[in-house]
């Protein structure tokens, strides 16, 4: 991007903005955080680690497009959490570094994110299926059965706390299975609906003092109390 600025070359930029929010952020990333970010604990990993990742897409994004797009950057950095170094103006600020956040673990990384998105795409056409069929509502009603070839749930095992808000449902399970490709069983979520975050869970019922409430929604809740 910043040698398209060098070359006066404005299209690519706007194009490769345009495509970063609506596919890779708006399609995909807020929609898989949106869980952690709004329901897990104030404090939890998994909320700070995602609030973390949406300010540095933010702030770095802004001062990106800020040639570009310079009233409406300059009003939304006005709006941005004040941080040590922070301009006044995000015209006054300078591009951001590149970063190899990932260093060595990069190629490793980016394989593991292929195989799992692959595995998505034919989880949320099962989804779909499940819909159109009236099994579920929306997806957060649905528990997933991933049937996968001996290496393959090894692989989906090892990643399973991740699975459910990867394809934003409320319950996964890995079988292993004698076929050579994976395949995918979609049925009703066990338990209740979980009236703060949506997930269905068998915990639902269980606890005394918020019988309403999942066990992760109820542990976030105790924590926020003073």
């Amino acid at each position: 991007m910043v040698k398209a600025y060098q070359d006066y070359e404005f299209h690519p930029i706007l194009h490769d903005v345009l495509d970063f929010f609506t596919v890779d952020l708006s399609a995909f990333y807020l929609d898989v955080v949106k869980d952690r970010a709004y329901c897990s604990a104030k404090g939890s990993p998994e909320r700070r680690s995602a609030q973390t990742a949406m300010f540095t897409i933010l702030r770095d994004s802004l001062l990106l497009m800020a040639p570009i797009l310079s009233f409406t950057a300059d009003e939304a950095w006005a709006h941005v959490p004040a941080f040590e170094g922070k301009d006044q103006s995000v015209h006054l600020g300078e591009f951001p570094e590149s970063r190899d956040w990932l260093g060595t673990k990069r190629a490793g990384f980016v394989e593991d994110m292929e195989r799992l998105l692959a595995v998505r795409e034919k989880v949320l056409k099962g989804l779909e299926k499940a819909r159109e069929s009236k099994l579920i509502g929306n997806s957060l009603e649905a528990r997933v059965t991933l049937k996968a070839p001996a290496a393959d749930a090894a692989f989906l095992e090892a990643r399973k706390d991740d699975l459910a808000a990867l394809f934003i449902v409320s319950q996964v399970s890995i079988e292993k299975d004698t076929g050579e490709e994976l395949a995918i069983e979609v049925g009703p979520a066990a338990g209740e609906k979980c009236e703060r975050c949506w997930n269905w869970s068998i915990d639902v019922g269980r606890s005394a003092e918020h019988p309403t409430f999942c066990a992760r929604c109820e542990k976030a809740v105790k924590a926020a109390k003073p």
